[in-house]
């Protein structure tokens, strides 16, 4: 609605494609049909082994918003000469922890070029996510031009995570993943520097990465919560006024959640049907 409403152009020529772990394709149609007829020619719905099985190459645009964060990790640990894996077990009624070699040569190139400012301390323990990586893969051989837009929760200046797996069972967040198993979302934060680094092997450019407060400020959502302001009755627009506080709030998601553009092929900074995408630059 906001493509058609702010931006014609580009809506003429987008159709758009959902690709959904959670929900089946037909509950998608039913809400469509429902609450937008008038969209049901633009839009698609994959579930991802339909989507991966599909091989064409492609050019457009993949959203991948809160994706990443999703996937899952393997958890490695330094007991101060190398590195081992942490895997579960299931001893005497309960979840254990236990430490065995790396399943995959990959986690040990992931530590060995881990760039450490000084000595790495013993029980140091990183969460690596090969699996974002070979997410890039599987679109770099099908998306012959565009953009990838990535927004999620990670880490920029540092490739090494730590202690950032968080468990979400009805609005309690905790770090205990073995309870109320098959009912709670585990996320962990997204390395953003190790993934440039394998986009740029892959032929993709990095055209910018920037935390969520600067993106919207850039793409003036302040100017724009404002013209819904009215002094003469400040309740105008508060809901929206309290939304852009959390979603900009220094230290909180304005800082944790970020976002990256890689291109293929299109000739630097974003544009498309003549319009440009500013959230990566600040205005003039």
């Amino acid at each position: 609605k906001c493509l058609k409403g702010e931006f014609p152009p580009v809506y003429d020529r987008t159709h758009y494609g959902i690709v959904e772990v959670g929900r089946p394709p037909s509950s998608f149609r039913e809400e469509v049909d429902r609450f937008m007829p008038e969209f049901r020619n633009r839009l698609c719905w994959f579930a991802p082994a339909e989507w991966m099985r599909n091989s064409e190459p492609f050019g457009g645009c993949v959203l991948a918003q809160e994706f990443l964060d999703a996937l899952p990790v393997h958890r490695v640990v330094y007991n101060g000469q190398d590195w081992g894996e942490i895997y579960v077990d299931y001893r005497e009624g309960s979840f254990t922890e236990v430490v065995g070699p790396l399943s995959s040569p990959d986690l040990w190139e992931y530590c060995r070029l881990a760039p450490v400012q000084g000595p790495m301390a013993t029980g140091t323990a990183l969460e690596i996510n090969l699996a974002a990586a070979r997410w890039l893969q599987e679109l770099s051989d099908r998306l012959q031009q565009g953009y990838i837009l990535i927004l999620d929760y990670g880490i920029w200046g540092s490739p090494l995570l730590a202690d950032t797996l968080s468990c979400h069972f009805r609005q309690t967040a905790h770090h205990n993943p073995y309870i109320w198993l098959g009912e709670q979302d585990m996320t962990t934060h997204v390395d953003f520097h190790s993934l440039l680094l394998t986009a740029k092997k892959l032929g993709f450019a990095a055209q910018g990465l920037v935390s969520q407060r600067k993106f919207l400020f850039n793409l003036g959502i302040v100017e724009r919560a404002m013209r819904r302001y009215d002094s003469r009755d400040p309740s105008v627009g508060l809901p929206e006024r309290l939304a852009l506080k959390t979603l900009t709030l220094p230290g909180g998601m304005g800082d944790r959640f970020w976002v990256s553009l890689l291109e293929r092929s299109m000739g630097g900074y974003p544009r498309f049907a003549g319009v440009a995408l500013r959230g990566f630059e600040s205005p003039a």
